[in-house]
């Protein structure tokens, strides 16, 4: 299942995003006014599996030279066993990457942009773990860019 992803420079979505999904149940719903994602986060997900063109967002045009290109990241949540023991290893150490992120994990510090991302991310990833037995899945942010 997924349980959320983040987009960068995708169709609506400036810079980058995280937005939550599912917090491990079988339901997903995307409702709001007009114009915010909605399509975007579909559309997303049909490049990333079918391969379909990517609609950039204009933005991405105006970042600065060192602004890396646009993603997305879709996190998986997957029960563990479902996923072939030969990919045990590394899909072990992308959750504990995932249950255990902070600003020392990716090596660069946390600015004032992308902190707010992280904590979405970090928060939801908490009520994951509130509302499922952990241990029994893997968390895989699996992206393209």
């Amino acid at each position: 299942m997924i349980i959320g992803v983040f987009l960068r420079y995708f169709k609506t979505y400036s810079g980058t995003n995280y937005i939550p999904l599912s917090s491990g149940s079988n339901f997903c719903g995307l409702i709001g006014n007009n114009g915010i994602g909605k399509s975007s986060i579909l559309e997303s997900f049909d490049a990333f599996f079918n391969g379909k063109n990517w609609n950039i967002n204009p933005g991405l045009k105006t970042a600065s030279v060192t602004t890396a290109g646009s993603h997305i990241v879709p996190i998986f949540m997957i029960r563990k066993e479902n996923v072939p023991d030969r990919h045990h290893e590394a899909a072990g150490w992308l959750t504990e990457l995932s249950l255990h992120f902070d600003e020392r994990s990716s090596g660069a510090a946390m600015t004032p942009t992308t902190r707010p991302i992280i904590n979405t991310f970090m928060e939801h990833i908490k009520k994951i773990r509130r509302n499922n037995n952990i241990d029994d899945y893997f968390i895989l942010p699996i992206g393209i860019d």
